[in-house]
């Protein structure tokens, strides 16, 4: 496991407001990951063996900051009030200095919406905003690795992108180093090129072993979406010219076929 990080008493309040009981970052790591979609053994041994590289917890403080309303105190239920649900990070000297990060979150939508972002603004002078979209899997994991230019001047969560119900555990995040960063990228962008190897050219995504090793991140981020995408659903036309198999020359000879048996 990754080595103790040192943190003040207030590093519990952040990261469990509401919630006095839990005081430690074991309690946290427990408490998130309990609730994480289960790993393969495979994939189980090799988280544990890559959080053994340098890393560092960073406590995260959320405050609602608009279209948000609590469910309860401390039990980490909200309703989205409006088309944009968000809450405040409180920064830290850490995030502040920006870096590679890695995020995971259980985040529950109750409305069938998948999207969810980080986005803020670099005390650049120039007012240069940024955003960072976040998948999840149907089951409401996040595992995320996202890197923040620094000096950041402000930073955001944002749940959903509507109006609805939805429940989210404790943000845990880690600053990370460069090394497990790109080995974290690097298996699911290697993992998506894949699994889209036997798709046919019209059905394939524009992520490409060359694209990929031209620019890792920029690979990294599309896979992002293109989970997002895949989980928003698509319309019925939409779903039958992404999956339809059967040529045109294989449905006129059925037909034909049909048409002669009768």
């Amino acid at each position: 496991m990754s080595a103790p990080s040192h943190h003040s008493p207030t590093d519990s309040a952040q990261c469990f407001p509401n919630q006095p009981g839990r005081k430690t970052k074991r309690d946290l790591v427990q408490h998130v990951k309990g609730r994480l979609f289960p790993l393969t053994p495979l994939t189980l041994l090799l988280e544990k063996l890559i959080e053994l590289l340098p890393r560092r917890w960073v406590p995260i403080r959320l405050e609602p900051r608009s279209d948000v309303a609590e469910l309860g105190s401390g039990k980490g239920e909200f309703r989205a009030t409006g088309k944009h649900p968000s809450f405040s990070i409180a920064l830290t000297p850490t995030i502040a200095r920006g870096g590679w990060f890695y995020l995971e979150a259980a985040l529950v939508r109750h409305t069938g919406e998948r999207e969810a972002r980080l986005h803020g603004q670099l005390a650049d002078g120039l007012g240069t905003t940024f955003e960072i979209p976040i998948p999840s899997n149907l089951r409401g994991t996040v595992r995320e690795v996202f890197y923040l230019h620094g000096p950041v001047a402000s930073l955001y969560w944002s749940p959903m992108s509507g109006p609805g119900f939805f429940s989210q555990s404790t943000l845990l995040v880690h600053k990370i180093s460069r090394l497990e960063s790109l080995f974290r990228r690097l298996h699911r962008v290697g993992l998506t090129l894949w699994n889209q190897r036997h798709l046919s050219a019209e059905r394939k995504s524009e992520l490409t072993w060359r694209s990929a090793a031209r620019n890792l991140h920029d690979a990294y981020v599309t896979t992002a979406r293109m989970q997002i995408q895949r989980y928003q659903g698509l319309d019925y036309s939409g779903f039958i010219a992404r999956h339809e198999t059967l040529r045109p020359e294989a449905l006129l000879r059925l037909k034909a076929e049909l048409n002669s048996s009768d």
